[in-house]
């Protein structure tokens, strides 16, 4: 039996209409606005959210997951990401893996 509220598909307007601004508690500079839409569409192993990310803002802390990947891809703008291995530049098109269990930190996106 599904959810009455879930759905399966979800356009783009439903999605922006989510959007919420917040901060991540690892990263005092963090600034991110966006809408968690796995949950909605029945989604339960794994997320799946759009945010953006304001020039001279920064996204995450450092933090790790011990169940679960994430994996970031970037659509607009630039940035830095930073790992356990060090910085590295990022652009729009550039796709970010990081296995479980893991640790990284997204840093400053700029547009």
């Amino acid at each position: 039996m599904t959810d009455a509220n879930q759905k399966y598909v979800l356009h783009a307007a439903e999605i922006e209409g989510r959007a919420e601004t917040f901060s991540h508690p690892f990263n005092k500079k963090s600034e991110i606005t966006g809408a968690h839409s796995g949950p909605l569409t029945g989604l339960k192993r794994v997320g799946e959210s759009k945010v953006t990310v304001p020039p001279g803002k920064e996204s995450f802390g450092n933090h790790s997951h011990e169940l679960e990947e994430e994996w970031i891809c970037i659509l607009e703008g630039k940035g830095v990401a930073g790992n356990d291995g060090g910085d590295c530049e990022v652009s729009a098109g550039d796709f970010m893996g990081f296995p479980m269990p893991g640790r990284f930190s997204t840093q400053k996106i700029e547009r």
